[in-house]
């Protein structure tokens, strides 16, 4: 399980524009405590320092020209920056035409025999700028992958006998690996530096990737993905006919009826008129979706003619509770970079509150009586406690193992924390010495409540499915 770092860091790969300014990632904000107050950011590097501005999550002006111009900083080159504390950052480079950064490795030129495997197969999915790919035992046994040729030739990677630094990061733009490229003939594969990649990403055989390219100077840089079911669905031509009947909609709003594929395969259709309408057809992008007091955030995809709701979606339909035959509105408010819509739930009185099935889970349960003990364990629903100052210390909360157990939570890797102001966040278990904790993500949720020492909470379950809902209730009073 991943441990939040104790100095967080991000890359940013130097691209057209880069000398008005750069952005920080959105999922890099989590470590960055009241961000939206800051007005400039520190940078170093060698002893030198330049104060920039920050306006919202955008680094520029101030000493940001001098910036550019000292470290001499060009096309492909990759930024890292370490995050010191406040509004100070640490910044690296790994240089394009080197893809290492001097100050932390160096690689050596080995020789490789280089094996091709007969049964591997390409996926003819692909364009100039990205291709996917499926993961294939040779992938390990033999520890590289296979390019598609036309990706290769279209971007000019075959070189004859040469091998060359790639830098692949990830989405978030907070991971970044150095591998090599090696052109034999005409052939072109992902070699030294895999095995790392591999293992890092938890890849295994059958798994689709999407390799992205984000420049492609001397040193390319990749921006890489792992392709979700619904994606892959849609590759292999599943239809949106059938939901779409269900899809009333105008410029502004689409009424959609929750069918099977929606929480099978964790995806949503947008109906293809409203997609054109408001420009979702021709791009990726995230959106936020709000009711009366939460929010979520989602990721859309498009594929040709076809534009949907993916990553997020799985976690909202849980939170909710949705059901087959659900029915939603979805009201577009905001046409901006990224959108912003309103739902509007047509359930009547089921609600986007997952109350109802609370409710309906209680009158079920019989309480069983409390212990005596630091915490009191109700085996079957839930736990009274008091924050300790190893969970403000740390970042975990440990769970009483007599609750764990009856609710078969040691067998569970993720859960979802509401609070009483019906936000939720995605948590993830794990065990930690002899003991069960919350580990990464309780921190946030911890910051959000304003949760000290002291405090009494409550620790309820209301949904104990594939990922467990829990109603965290802070300040409890027992009323």
């Amino acid at each position: 399980m991943e441990i939040p770092p104790k100095k967080p860091h991000f890359f940013k790969p130097i691209l057209p524009g880069f000398k008005n300014g750069l952005k920080i990632p959105i999922g890099f904000l989590k470590y960055l405590k009241g961000h939206d107050h800051h007005e400039h950011a520190i940078l170093t590097r060698g002893g030198k320092k330049w104060l920039v501005k920050v306006n919202g999550r955008r680094l520029e002006e101030g000493s940001w020209k001098e910036f550019v111009e000292e470290l001499n900083l060009k096309l492909g080159d990759v930024l890292v920056f370490k995050h010191e504390g406040y509004m100070k950052f640490d910044v690296s480079i790994f240089d394009s035409s080197h893809h290492c950064n001097k100050e932390y490795a160096k690689y050596e030129d080995e020789d490789e025999d280089e094996d091709e495997d007969e049964d591997v197969t390409h996926d003819k999915h692909l364009s100039q700028s990205y291709f996917e790919c499926t993961i294939r035992q040779y992938c390990f046994s033999k520890g590289f992958l296979w390019i598609p040729k036309h990706f290769a030739v279209a971007n000019g990677f075959i070189k004859g006998n040469k091998k060359y630094g790639l830098i692949i990061i990830d989405e978030t733009q907070t991971k970044l690996w150095n591998l090599m490229l090696k052109s034999c003939n005409t052939k072109v594969y992902v070699a030294d530096g895999w095995g790392k990649f591999s293992a890092d990403n938890c890849l295994k055989e059958g798994d689709r990737i999407m390799f992205e390219i984000v420049t492609n100077g001397e040193t390319p840089i990749w921006r890489f993905r792992v392709i979700s079911n619904a994606e892959t669905l849609i590759r292999k031509g599943f239809s949106n006919k059938e939901a779409a009947k269900d899809m009333d909609l105008s410029d502004s709003h689409f009424i959609c009826t929750i069918r099977p594929y929606c929480l099978s395969k964790h995806f949503l259709y947008i109906p293809k008129q409203f997609a054109i309408e408001n420009r979702l057809n021709d791009r990726k992008c995230k959106i936020i979706m709000k009711d009366k007091q939460r929010s979520w955030t989602f990721n859309v995809y498009t594929d040709g003619k076809t534009t949907y709701i993916g990553s997020g979606w799985r976690k909202f339909c849980i939170t909710n509770c949705l059901k087959e035959g659900d029915r939603l509105m979805f009201e577009i408010i905001s046409k901006g970079e990224t959108p912003i819509f309103r739902i509007h739930d047509l359930r009547g009185s089921s609600s986007l509150q997952p109350e109802v099935k609370k409710k309906k889970l209680n009158a079920k349960r019989k309480l069983m009586p409390q212990v005596s003990a630091s915490a009191s364990v109700d085996a079957n629903s839930h736990f009274i406690s008091t924050i300790k100052p190893y969970t403000i210390n740390n970042p975990v909360l440990y769970l009483p193992m007599d609750f764990v157990k009856s609710n078969g939570l040691m067998r569970r890797r993720e859960m979802i924390l509401i609070d009483e102001k019906r936000r939720s966040w995605s948590v993830w278990l794990g065990k930690k010495g002899h003991k069960f904790a919350i580990k990464r993500g309780w921190t946030q949720f911890r910051n959000a409540n304003g949760i000290q020492v002291g405090d009494t909470y409550k620790f309820e379950l209301t949904n104990n499915g594939t990922i467990p809902i829990v109603h965290f209730h802070c300040k409890y009073s027992g009323n």
